[in-house]
């Protein structure tokens, strides 16, 4: 009689025990769940936003910004010596050499 006393008491302190650890990891769930639902519902938003963002943004920009390069592309990669002359006024001739001298 002792023993089943006591197992009864083991049992029903085990089966408290297992369930409060179950509570525990039915809680963790629904958090993880409602996490995973807030993530889900940012990640779908995402789409939305950018597309307002492109609203904003000119139809062409970014034929315009590829015109902008190609234009400044020579302006920076030709030698300083041929952009400098190409400014420059155009020099007098130099005077007549004398074969007299």
């Amino acid at each position: 009689m002792v023993i089943k006393a006591l197992r009864k008491e083991f049992k029903e302190a085990n089966d408290k025990y297992y369930n409060n650890v179950r509570l525990v990891h039915k809680k963790k769930g629904l958090e993880r769940h409602k996490e995973e639902e807030a993530r889900k519902a940012e990640y779908e938003a995402k789409p939305a936003d950018y597309e307002k963002e492109m609203a904003k943004i000119h139809r062409f920009q970014e034929e315009m910004d590829l015109c902008d390069a190609l234009v400044s592309f020579p302006k920076k990669h030709t030698p300083r010596s041929s952009r400098s002359s190409r400014t420059r006024s155009p020099r007098p001739p130099p005077p007549p050499l004398s074969w007299t001298a």
